[in-house]
């Protein structure tokens, strides 16, 4: 079972697929790597497609502390040393979004390009009212809230990581380092989206210094899983070029 150490100790699950320039391709809250099953096999012939399991999730570590941003952040940056990569294309869904944005404002040399998808500047009333819904559910009936989540890793989290993974997001606010960041940036995000609005995805491409396109998918928030070939070929066209024309 491939894993690597993190400073802390944890253990981090990951795959390795494919050849070329890596990409690594970061899951949202409380889904492990399988909720891209359907991309890596489109992207794969053309890149090096590295998936994990953030700490707290799948076959990755549970860790007795808090999980903040920047200690994901730098689960990655371990994740990327280990496995001799000094620079890759970073793509974040929703929570690997903050993860992601994060990262590129921080280690921005390992930077090759940034996707951020369903993903947000800062999280707003809609989703923090969602996640504290959540967190009720979490203390009344935590096994429903897992039934409820087919993306959810196996249902098997504890429940003490999927509430950090709720403090987590709760706390998500970019705005102090926005502007650290320099690669070239692709925002996705879905027209059926209530959290992650065109409003927003637009606040978020008003606030980055190099956003090549903002594109809306007729998609939910699971865009992996909704529209994995529009998303792969929307992906594929940014890589291989870091740019769109209309």
């Amino acid at each position: 079972m491939p894993k690597i150490k993190c400073n802390d100790g944890a253990d981090l699950y990951f795959t390795v697929t494919g050849q070329g320039e890596p990409i690594v391709l970061i899951a949202g809250g409380f889904c492990d790597h399988h909720v891209w099953d359907d991309v890596i096999e489109l992207l794969n012939s053309d890149f090096q497609v590295i998936t994990y399991d953030n700490r707290g999730i799948g076959q990755s570590s549970v860790s007795q502390c808090d999980y903040t941003v920047e200690l994901l952040a730098n689960d990655l940056d371990c994740l990327l040393n280990q496995l001799e990569v000094p620079s890759a294309h970073i793509v974040g869904h929703s929570m690997g979004g903050f993860i992601a944005l994060y990262f590129a404002a921080h280690y921005a040399e390992k930077v090759l390009s940034l996707s951020l998808l369903s993903s947000l500047l800062a999280m707003n009333p809609v989703g923090h009212d969602y996640l504290d819904r959540m967190a009720d559910g979490l203390n009344n009936n935590p096994d429903k809230v897992r039934e409820s989540m087919p993306e959810a890793a196996g249902r098997a989290q504890e429940i003490s990581s999927m509430r950090q993974q709720i403090l987590l997001c709760k706390n998500h606010d970019a705005y102090s380092y926005i502007k650290k960041i320099d690669a070239p940036t692709l925002i996705v995000s879905g027209l059926k989206e209530p959290v992650v609005t065109k409003q927003e995805s637009q606040l978020l491409a008003f606030a980055m210094k190099n956003v090549k396109k903002t594109i809306l998918l007729d998609c939910d928030h699971m865009l992996q899983r909704e529209s994995p070939d529009v998303l792969a070929k929307r992906l594929l066209h940014f890589l291989n070029n870091c740019a769109f024309s209309d």
